[in-house]
């Protein structure tokens, strides 16, 4: 489980053997991040259903495999810390 103000602001994951910067946005009622891509910017959220069960959504999109890989690798640096 994220725990968005536990985030900084900025930080850098590893994506496709680059590092990528990553902002957090947790000015929302929702986790919002915007992945700096070489190829450009990602903004994704962590939904949780009325189960609680969550998944990653790309904005504008939904559940893309992408928001899904990207929210992963956010969760890893999340519980590194």
């Amino acid at each position: 489980m994220i725990i968005c103000e536990n985030l900084p602001a900025n930080f850098d994951i590893l994506y496709n053997e680059a590092m990528v910067k990553v902002e957090s946005k947790c000015d929302t009622d929702q986790m919002r991040f915007v992945v700096h891509l070489p190829e450009g910017e990602k903004e994704i959220y962590l939904i949780a259903d009325h189960l609680k069960n969550e998944s990653w959504h790309e904005a504008y999109k939904g559940e893309t495999p992408m928001a899904e890989t990207l929210g992963k690798l956010i969760e890893r640096y999340n519980n590194s810390l």
